[in-house]
């Protein structure tokens, strides 16, 4: 009994359905999220909660705008389905959305309240295809079918888009270029935010081993092209850090590179600023992320601000500097092979170089400080 208690009492409690936040100034209205509501329970930016996914902390950043300009802030969660917002009384004059409730509500929502959306990937059409091509490859070269661990309804995304008046994306002109171009003139590019991480000291030897630091869907991003890459190359060690045991499929078809290789080690899901994470980066003197389709990749992000050589897909969404890293247009696995072995033969003192600039681009361009007040000059804009 006594320890049920305690279990109990630990356990943190279930969020409700509808997250109020006050308004901090005045009272402009009402408004409605449709994106995270554990971000906006979280008072404090040094909360280890944050430490997860960029997006909880982006989320809670988007609703603390609006509660400073006057608005009364419901936060639901963006697959909450069942919301009805036409319920609400007094009516939402806001609604910000992230995916496809906007376009289930629109015909419903009366007319004066403002229809805004927050997108953090690509169109889902070109999302589709991309994921489609990466199971066709991968079938093609290793004769296993494996399915998308998602699928994108791009009808209902796209009926949100219609709808809505403007939109931030979470993202750069490749991820704007991937939207049918009549919807294109109402996006405004944001940036990623990058994780808090364990920040490696450049100054000292930077490790000569690889680090692969991704998400769900690891055929979506790439893991079999870079596990197939590195098991070709076994003076090579690579360090698998994400959550690929919950891929069970596609761990049956790797079982091999990941559980035998011995340059192949997998890590699981770790929170890269644990120690743990900084004992495996600090082996490691570049990162891979070669994923087919994001907004912007806040795991590449993250491992560049942790001091690692990027070699990205174009499809990650990330700029990098002039000269810094390696930007795939293309992820055969040839190509993949070649920027690995061409990092491999730059010089400790090359990469150094290169890795303090991309580290200082993500403390100018991805910062919280960078995403905050870039949304709140969005948001003067659109609600002016």
């Amino acid at each position: 009994m006594l320890r049920s208690i305690l279990q109990r009492l630990r356990s943190p409690r279930p969020l409700p359905r509808v997250v109020r936040v006050p308004s901090a100034r005045g009272r402009r209205g009402r408004a409605l999220v449709s994106y995270i509501r554990e971000g906006a329970v979280i008072a404090g930016d040094d909360d280890p909660r944050l430490d997860e996914h960029t997006n909880r902390w982006e989320s809670r950043c988007l609703v603390r705008e609006l509660a400073g300009r006057g608005f009364e802030v419901d936060v639901i969660d963006f697959r909450d389905a069942g919301f009805d917002p036409t319920s609400a009384r007094p009516s939402y004059d806001l609604l910000f959305d992230l995916h496809v409730n906007l376009g289930r509500w629109n015909e419903r929502l009366p007319k004066a309240t403002r229809r805004l959306m927050h997108l953090t990937g690509s169109w889902f059409g070109f999302s589709n295809a991309a994921i489609a091509r990466r199971c066709d490859q991968l079938e093609a070269r290793r004769g296993v079918r494996l399915a998308p661990l998602a699928t994108r309804d791009e009808a209902a995304y796209g009926r949100s888009i219609e709808a809505a008046e403007a939109c931030s994306l979470i993202g750069n002109a490749v991820t704007l270029a991937t939207f049918p171009e009549r919807w294109r003139a109402k996006m405004t590019p944001m940036k990623v935010t990058a994780s808090r991480c364990a920040r490696k000291d450049i100054a000292r030897p930077l490790g000569r081993e690889f680090l692969w630091l991704a998400g769900a869907d690891p055929v979506l991003k790439g893991l079999d092209l870079a596990l197939e890459v590195f098991a070709a190359r076994p003076d090579r060690t690579l360090h698998v850090v994400g959550p690929v045991g919950e891929a069970g499929e596609f761990h049956k078809a790797y079982r091999r590179e990941l559980d035998s290789l011995p340059n192949i080690r997998l890590h699981g899901w770790m929170n890269p600023a644990s120690e743990r994470f900084a004992t495996i980066a600090d082996r490691c003197f570049a990162c891979l992320s070669t994923s087919c389709t994001e907004g912007m990749s806040s795991s590449a992000v993250t491992a560049m601000s942790v001091g690692l050589l990027p070699i990205l897909s174009v499809n990650t969404g990330v700029d990098l500097p002039a000269g810094c890293g390696t930007l795939l247009e293309h992820c055969s696995i040839d190509a993949i092979g070649a920027a690995v072995d061409e990092a491999a033969s730059h010089t400790e003192a090359e990469v150094r170089a290169q890795v303090l600039e991309c580290r200082e681009m993500i403390d100018r361009e991805h910062s919280r400080e960078a995403f905050a007040r870039r949304m709140s000059i969005h948001l003067d804009e659109v609600l002016a």
